[in-house]
């Protein structure tokens, strides 16, 4: 997807401030709206446009067509379902009343070859036009679904949301509706004159579409979606008209499930007279791009929170979900409602923009809220409101938008294991962990390989020093407790280390101390201190709760020390390799690096053992990185490859 598929309009300012790991935005330059309220008037759907009728007539990429509502004549807005085929490459439509300046927005988004659909709210002139632009060339087929007719009071056609609810999903009850089939359904709606869904099929047997109806009427010869081929997912808000008995009937053209989400309805001729649920259009306006700024994705059940002060009943708009790791989908709902079982947008595959319309009520005080299932970016652009009995509405700026915690990005991103092998071949039994500000662990190589910790445990027996100490009361280590600590730290001191592991009870003791620092995988070995095994993850956590000064572990004085210890400036030049390669500038790092050249008799493994841990502060974050090496061929081809990875992770995470 290109990124001019969603256009940011250029007259809004935005203001950006961070709050923990939300972004707050608040938009000061409102863009007007359209005047006066209007009620929603069933029509039977039928066709009004389709260029495949008229050779030639497929629209060229970059043109644009006015297109004339005979129905919509001195109507405020249409209800419309648009549909793309046979485009020649990927690109996106937008549709805006005619004679207005085309809007900085997408109204639906194509791939090459795709046939997609989308319901859409288009304000129209008086003589009843709207324009569609097309930035790539494809076939248009436009179905009329409905319009908005002004109305203030009105007994039909106002909106009234309820909380999306499940009524149908044949996965689980009913199974896969057959080709040339169709299911009726029963969304509860009492007195209402249509309904307003949520239309996903999923597992379909291969290209095809489906239409929503009346179910006391015929097929009308439209559809409400389209879908290209097998094992598709899609989803799509409809508009549609109820029976007597209060149902829908949907006709598939091949076999597929059918789920059904209800959002709302319209008001029927037996309702009270009223202002609550009438429509305000908007010129399409976009609300939020969480890909502004550069930051990741959205992570897995993320959100983004949206709210107006004019105190809407509902807002109408367009959902688009794009740049996914996976297949995924998004889901709107009132206020912090976050863990509906509904979908409004549904991707079948990594970095794919699918659009769908949505309405979707505001809840009081907590506005909307857009949840993502999977990591993916949202867009939101808003077409139109619903306003209460005394509210106004028609604002296209927000209050706030309220984004929620992006992707943990991985520190790993910049190297591959396929990088780091083609340029040290010995590498393949190296492995790491970083430990992210968030407490997020990362791995990267390795995982099944156990290698002895060398002089990097001293970082442990260190931590279980202290600990000892501080259980007992101390305030400071006696003056040969401190000499053997420097000793062991500082120039990596081993016979130093054997008297302080001794005088904790031996390797042994080194496991329950291990527990205590949060590090639950740790091997001893009878061979002596240096063959412990302790993966990096562990690592990493034994290493937060030593020199974060919010250890769980040891008190602020006790981490303050170890602190001392461990920063590199406090090491010998020959003993701070490893984890500061490529440090950002004006940072600060401690350190514990360890090596061991092993002959042919020693363990499973003959070459060169290179350990390096430890930690980086930056002036704005923080993190910690744990880096094992096994069998290489020599010293400083080992140290050349864990700074190779430490290069990497450091630039990497400096860079956000």
């Amino acid at each position: 997807m290109t990124r001019a598929r969603h256009r940011r309009p250029v007259a809004w300012i935005a203001v950006i401030a961070t709050v923990s790991t939300w972004m707050v935005v608040a938009f000061a330059v409102p863009v007007a709206a359209s005047a006066g309220t209007a009620a929603f008037h069933e029509v039977t759907t039928h066709r009004i446009l389709d260029t495949r009728t008229s050779p030639g007539a497929r629209l060229s990429g970059g043109s644009s067509l006015d297109l004339r509502v005979p129905e919509a004549a001195g109507a405020v807005a249409v209800v419309v379902s648009v549909t793309v085929t046979e485009p020649a490459g990927p690109g996106f439509l937008t549709l805006s009343r005619t004679g207005d300046p085309r809007p900085g927005v997408s109204a639906l988004n194509f791939d090459a070859g795709s046939i997609i659909s989308n319901q859409a709210t288009v304000a129209v002139d008086v003589q009843g036009r709207f324009t569609i632009f097309t930035t790539a060339t494809t076939h248009v087929v436009v179905d009329l679904v409905g319009t908005y007719v002004a109305a203030t009071p009105s007994t039909v056609g106002r909106f009234s949301p309820v909380t999306p609810s499940r009524v149908l999903d044949t996965r689980t009850r009913g199974g896969a509706v057959p080709g040339g089939g169709s299911v009726v359904v029963q969304p509860h709606l009492a007195g209402a004159e249509a309904a307003v869904v949520t239309i996903t099929v999923t597992q379909t047997a291969g290209p095809g579409f489906v239409t929503a109806h009346r179910s006391d009427g015929p097929a009308p010869g439209t559809s409400t979606l389209n879908f290209e081929a097998a094992g598709t997912i899609r989803a799509v808000l409809a508009t549609v008209a109820l029976a007597a008995d209060g149902t829908f009937r949907i006709d598939v053209s091949v076999a597929t499930h059918i789920v059904v989400d209800v959002l709302g309805s319209f008001t029927g001729a037996a309702a009270p007279s009223g202002r609550s649920g009438l429509f305000v259009p908007i010129v399409p306006t976009r609300q939020f791009d969480t890909r502004d700024g550069g930051l990741g994705r959205l992570a897995p059940g993320s959100s983004v929170t949206i709210d107006y002060a004019d105190q809407p009943l509902a807002i109408l708009g367009n959902l688009t979900v794009t740049d996914g790791r996976s297949a995924g989908f998004a889901t709107a709902s009132p206020g912090a409602q976050t863990d509906l079982t509904t979908s409004t947008v549904n991707t079948d595959r990594p970095a794919q923009a699918i659009a769908a319309a949505i309405a979707v009520a505001r809840q009081p005080g907590a506005g909307v809220t857009f949840s993502t299932y999977g990591a993916q970016h949202l867009i939101f652009d808003i077409s139109g409101a619903y306003v209460t009995d005394a509210g106004t509405a028609g604002s296209s700026s927000p209050a706030a938008v309220r984004i929620g915690p992006r992707e943990t990005r991985s520190p790993f991103d910049g190297l591959s294991e396929a990088d780091l092998l083609a340029a040290y071949p010995d590498a393949s039994s190296t492995r790491a962990a970083v430990m992210t500000s968030d407490g997020t662990v990362h791995s990267f190589g390795q995982s099944d390989v156990d290698l002895p910790a060398a002089s990097t445990i001293k970082a442990l027996v260190l931590g279980c020093t202290l600990a000892g100490l501080q259980d007992r009361g101390s305030v400071q280590p006696d003056a040969a407790t401190a000499d053997l600590l420097h000793r062991m730290i500082s120039v990596s001191d081993n016979d130093a280390t054997t008297t302080l592991v001794d005088a904790l009870g031996g390797a042994p003791a080194l496991r329950p101390c291990a527990n205590r620092f949060g590090a639950s995988a740790i091997t001893i070995n009878p061979n002596g201190w240096g063959v412990t095994q302790v993966p990096p993850e562990s690592f990493v956590r034994i290493l937060r709760n030593l020199l974060r000064v919010d250890s769980t572990v040891l008190d602020a004085g006790w981490v303050a020390y170890a602190r001392s210890l461990m920063l590199s400036s406090n090491i010998v030049s020959g003993e701070r390799w490893g984890i500061g390669a490529g440090l950002p500038s004006g940072s600060t790092f401690w350190v514990k690096d360890g090596w061991w050249t092993t002959g042919p008799a020693d363990f499973r493994y003959p070459g060169n053992r290179i350990n390096s841990i430890g930690m980086i502060e930056t002036s704005r974050d923080w993190w910690i990185i744990a880096i094992q090496g096994d069998r290489y061929a020599s010293q400083q081809r080992g140290i050349a490859a864990t700074e190779l990875i430490a290069t990497s992770v450091n630039r990497t995470l400096d860079a956000g």
